[in-house]
């Protein structure tokens, strides 16, 4: 009887129906002198506080960053690229989050030239796996504040929760695979932050449908190069022409091979720049995209049309 009972409960304990589930909660508190119409323009993502997380964890601190970014870059603000946030802040010895968030937001706003700051203090980050449970959290404190005043403008208190548990699997094989992805951490983080974030900055007040009016973008009138379609090769001098808005900052790109190469502008308006063909070079018929890029860093784009740039290695 003893051995029956112990098959039937092994029977119902895996013929019980897989569930995953996950649970998210986000208080989120806005200024009420806030107004869409005066809105922060250039906005500064800082490096995410990393007191909560071991050094293995740094990793996955940075990506949540660039994650949270990702989401936050489609907003109606212009936001500084992250990159370039971080070399202004190592240039001026500013490497650790200890450190940054110790400076004024006067200071550090002056200093990345954002009209407001974003700073996230992660306070936890969970990947548990066992036999029959997996869970992956986060836990995040987010705020902007005005980098000219330093009051708040927008601050959310959230939480992510991804649940994998026994109560029922369509098949034991479902479960361990589960189970085994699940203890991937840095993947299981990553998709959990994904709808993290994603939700996060939702709740931040966007300004674009006030902006889009006021949005201009630098004109292109023509982008020429000295190239019809024909092969280069070693020492052939690519050379691009752009002419277009005064006063701007102009690149061009070699279609995603080789991007932001600098043009001078040799009069108002008229920008050049080149390429000198080297022995290694070796790539495909290629777009060439010039670049034109305003003080606001709104950046416009245009393909040179009557032609592709083809590099050989063969002399």
């Amino acid at each position: 009887m003893k051995y029956l009972i112990s098959i039937i409960n092994t029977a119902i304990l895996f013929g019980l129906f897989f569930m995953i589930f996950g649970c998210s909660s986000i208080k989120k508190r806005v200024t009420d002198d806030f107004k869409l119409v005066n809105a922060p323009v250039r906005v500064a993502v800082l490096p995410f506080d990393l007191e909560a997380l071991s050094n293995e964890d740094q990793e996955i601190a940075a990506i949540f960053r660039r994650i949270f970014y990702g989401h936050f870059s489609y907003l109606g603000y212009i936001d500084i690229d992250i990159d370039e946030i971080d070399q202004t802040l190592a240039d001026n010895m500013l490497t650790s989050t200890e450190d940054i968030y110790l400076h004024s937001y006067d200071y550090l706003g002056e200093l990345l030239g954002a009209d407001a700051l974003i700073y996230c203090t992660i306070r936890k980050v969970s990947n548990v796996t066992t036999g029959i449970y997996a869970e992956t959290s986060i836990e995040a404190e987010l705020k902007m504040l005005d980098a000219n005043t330093g009051s708040f403008i927008w601050e959310a208190d959230s939480k992510e929760i991804n649940i994998n548990g026994i109560l029922a699997p369509k098949s034991l094989i479902t479960m361990i695979q589960k189970q085994i992805d699940n203890s991937k951490k840095r993947e299981s983080l990553i998709r959990v932050a994904e709808r993290f974030y994603k939700k996060v900055v939702k709740t931040i007040p966007d300004p674009a449908s006030l902006r889009v009016k006021n949005i201009h973008l630098p004109e292109i009138y023509t982008l020429k190069a000295n190239i019809n379609n024909e092969t280069t090769y070693k020492g052939f001098i690519l050379e691009v022409y752009l002419n277009g808005e005064k006063g701007m900052e102009a690149s061009f790109d070699i279609g995603d091979w080789k991007t932001n190469i600098p043009m001078q502008e040799q009069s108002p308006g008229k920008y050049r720049g080149y390429y000198k063909v080297q022995k290694e070079d070796l790539i495909k018929k290629t777009l060439i995209i010039g670049r034109l890029e305003n003080s606001n860093g709104l950046t416009s784009k245009k393909i040179y049309e009557k032609g592709l740039v083809e590099f050989s290695s063969v002399f």
